[in-house]
């Protein structure tokens, strides 16, 4: 599996505070089968992270891995906030992108209106970057109008999920939104969103259980969000062909607005 959103870099943000904790995030990935991870740390105004820093501990996490011979590859990345994101250059932007490629992550608003996000979004786009946004199932933008999330992926905007909001870890508001993105395909691969090994762990198999009773049969589109999907979005390919959107379940929770 690839897990394209986990803080597990050493003391450069609110994840992984030392070797020791990235060490053992990583040996949990593993045995849950992640093969590959994007290590985003948080980059902005609370976490000014920047480039060098991320890749220098991106090698020397690869190097003790290596040497440990923990297989998981470790690639570069960042967690941009929007309002950071409109301030770096083409260049540290480019610096963030998951893995090398074209792929910025992008954290989702948690608070007011943000009339720019449409232009911001679309001159990334221009520049030729890939717009992923992060669990944007927490964002209360999203959760009152899940319309403007659908008008964005309709523009090539891609998003990933966290699975702690699967399982409702992150609150029902949470969970709510999370069953409306899958229920109207919006959702583009599923992410841990790690932040240490025992609260937020890098774990993704939980999610997909912990939705299978509201969306029978999610549970065997695993592969297309943690793998087929991670893997084009990494490589700057269209990604493959979308599994049809699990439905049925348990009674459908109404919140927002209801387009298709």
């Amino acid at each position: 599996m690839i897990d394209l959103h986990a803080h597990i870099l050493p003391g450069l943000d609110d994840g992984a505070p030392d070797l020791e904790a990235s060490i053992a995030m990583s040996v949990t990935a593993v045995e849950e089968g992640i093969g590959t991870l994007a290590a985003t740390p948080h980059v902005n105004r609370d976490y000014p992270a920047d480039p060098q820093a991320m890749a220098y501990a991106v090698g020397a996490l690869n190097v003790a891995l290596a040497r440990m011979e923990v297989p998981l590859a470790v690639l570069p990345g960042g967690e941009i906030a929007l309002a950071t994101a409109r301030e770096l250059d083409d260049e540290t932007l480019r610096a963030f992108c998951l893995g090398g490629g074209n792929c910025l992550l992008l954290e989702s608003p948690y608070g007011g209106e943000v009339p720019w996000l449409e232009d911001m979004l679309a001159d990334l786009q221009d520049d030729g970057l890939r717009p992923l946004l992060a669990h944007p199932e927490r964002s209360p933008l999203f959760q009152e109008d899940p319309d403007r999330l659908a008008r964005l992926t309709d523009r090539g905007v891609c998003c990933t999920v966290n699975a702690g909001s699967m399982t409702g870890r992150s609150g029902g508001p949470a969970r709510d939104c999370v069953l409306e993105l899958f229920r109207r395909g919006l959702v583009h691969a599923v992410s841990t969103d790690a932040h240490d090994n025992a609260r937020r762990p890098p774990r993704l198999r939980e999610g997909f259980d912990a939705l299978e009773p509201d969306l029978p049969g999610i549970s065997q589109q695993l592969d297309w969000y943690t793998n087929d999907a991670p893997a084009a979005i990494l490589a700057g390919d269209d990604l493959p062909a979308r599994p049809k959107p699990a439905r049925g379940g348990r009674l459908r929770r109404l919140f927002g607005r209801s387009g298709g």
